[in-house]
């Protein structure tokens, strides 16, 4: 079984995880990355499971990593922002 299909599983168990979208996040953020095509394809996904896991715990620490990750990493176009990141 692929992690991203775990992930799935621990979802459809515990829908209000926040740890587990936050995982989801990682798993689709590290997909993003490569190529523009994949981050498009796979950033928007990834910044959505961090914001469910920040709105089930305000203090889910790997949501905040993987969102600055993901800011860090994205180009200015698709949300990309040093700043931003760093807070």
């Amino acid at each position: 079984m692929d992690a991203l299909a775990v992930a799935d599983a621990l979802i459809s168990k515990d829908p209000k995880s926040a740890d587990a979208h936050a995982w989801r996040g990682r798993i689709i953020g590290s997909l993003a990355q490569g190529n523009p095509v994949d981050m498009m394809k796979y950033g928007m996904g990834a910044r959505e499971e961090f914001e469910k896991a920040l709105t089930l715990d305000t203090n889910n620490w790997n949501a905040y990593l993987g969102r600055g990750i993901l800011r860090l990493m994205a180009s200015p176009g698709y949300g990309g922002d040093v700043g931003g990141a760093i807070a």
